[in-house]
């Protein structure tokens, strides 16, 4: 059967001038990329700097191929024992975000169940969701 779309959920914590290695010992895992607010970036051709500091965890590869509530599901699991930290970096106004690209042909319909966006409340969890044509 073919599937509608493919997509990743990577987990993200962005905020002003934080130390991304504070992150990482509070998290207790190993980021996948981090950069520092005011830092360079490349982007094609331009350069430009970081407006904030980020840090971020892509997801476990076994998991890539699954839908968007599975992937989503994977970070809540994984991050509910963390759940008083991310309140802790919810009051210095970071933001923690489950960063999901859709990547489609066609349209596709996407629901997330009630629970799961519950869930995330519950967690201090933004979702933000972009799409990529493929």
């Amino acid at each position: 059967m073919k599937k509608e779309y493919s997509c990743n959920v990577t987990f993200m914590v962005l905020g002003e001038r934080f130390d991304p290695d504070s992150i990482t010992q509070e998290l207790g895992l190993k980021p996948d990329q981090i950069w520092k607010q005011g830092q360079a970036k490349k982007i094609g051709t331009k350069t430009s700097k970081y407006k904030w500091s980020g840090w971020k965890k892509f997801i476990e590869k076994e998991y890539e191929n699954e839908n968007l509530e599975k992937q989503i599901k994977y970070w809540i699991d994984n991050l509910s024992p963390k759940k008083s930290i991310l309140a802790k970096f919810n009051k210095r106004n970071y933001f923690c975000i489950l960063d999901c690209v859709i990547h489609t042909k066609e349209a596709a319909s996407i629901g997330l169940d009630s629970k799961l966006i519950d869930q995330l409340h519950t967690m201090k969890l933004e979702i933000r969701i972009g799409n990529a044509n493929v």
